[in-house]
């Protein structure tokens, strides 16, 4: 039997013994490559960002809120008022302030606003509006309601200045229409005393005659023999007065003449008063 026999009879061999027995089943697993963890990581990232993005978005609650209805803001009434006799307008609200101006009577006023306790109301100045001052409120007749202005604090008032008052003599002049002779002066008030009487005494010491003037009224005198406006009864903190004294029999020309003034700060018991003295010689 040569080799080419004996070699197929030993194949033949082994394939019947390898059909007769059970065949064995191996399990291959495979192992995921880095790649492919990679590409499923993004597949699963892809997902769930899509699935996040098509989350129904939730609706507000809506609140139902109220519009609340406007207010009503009073517009307020200017309260205006009218001067019932000469007056000062002052820097505050008594009369320890300084003399600002002057109103008359009938002037009308606007006030814009009142001191703590009502007695003075601050308006402005008269002839600027820009400026202001107080006027005592028993001197207006208000119209409106004061209650409904502001109430303004002034500034300290000033330290007080002692009662005092400056003579000042202008000259003299005949009177042609009855041939006497008139004096004239400037009184003016130096301290913070408001003056109410005046009382003028004039002593020519070369003929002895005396000759006197009384009055409650400061009046101004601007001509010779003529007399002028009226001044305010009262002669305030810095105001001045140009006197027309009494009329003169003499001619006073060279003749010494003392002259005595007197001021009162109350018009009715002339209490207290104070007398300042100049000498001139016409």
């Amino acid at each position: 039997m040569n080799n080419r026999i004996i070699n197929l009879i030993t194949f033949m061999i082994i394939l019947v013994n390898t059909a007769s027995c059970r065949p064995t089943t191996t399990e291959v697993v495979s192992t995921p490559t880095v790649d492919q963890t990679r590409i499923a990581r993004e597949v699963e990232g892809t997902i769930t960002a899509y699935v996040m993005s098509v989350q129904p978005t939730p609706r507000p609650t809506l609140t139902p809120s109220l519009t609340p209805l406007p207010s009503l803001t009073p517009t307020p009434q200017k309260v205006t008022g009218t001067v019932m006799q000469d007056s000062a307008c002052r820097s505050g609200p008594d009369e320890v302030y300084d003399l600002v101006d002057y109103l008359h009577p009938g002037d009308q006023i606007e006030l814009q606003a009142r001191s703590a306790d009502n007695s003075a109301w601050y308006i402005p100045k008269p002839g600027d509006p820009q400026a202001f001052c107080w006027l005592a409120a028993g001197l207006v007749n208000a119209s409106g309601d004061p209650e409904t202005l502001p109430v303004y604090t002034p500034m300290p008032s000033p330290t007080p200045i002692p009662p005092d008052f400056g003579i000042k003599y202008i000259g003299y002049g005949n009177c042609v229409q009855d041939g006497k002779f008139h004096l004239s002066l400037n009184i003016i008030n130096t301290g913070s005393t408001v003056w109410q009487m005046m009382y003028v005494k004039i002593t020519d010491t070369l003929t002895g005659k005396r000759y006197t003037l009384d009055t409650k009224t400061f009046v101004e005198y601007l001509y010779q023999c003529q007399w002028g406006g009226i001044y305010p009864e009262n002669l305030f903190k810095g105001a001045t007065a140009h006197i027309g004294l009494p009329v003169m029999d003499d001619d006073p020309k060279g003749h010494l003449l003392l002259i005595d003034v007197t001021l009162c700060e109350n018009e009715i018991n002339r209490y207290p008063c104070l007398t300042r003295s100049i000498e001139v010689t016409p």
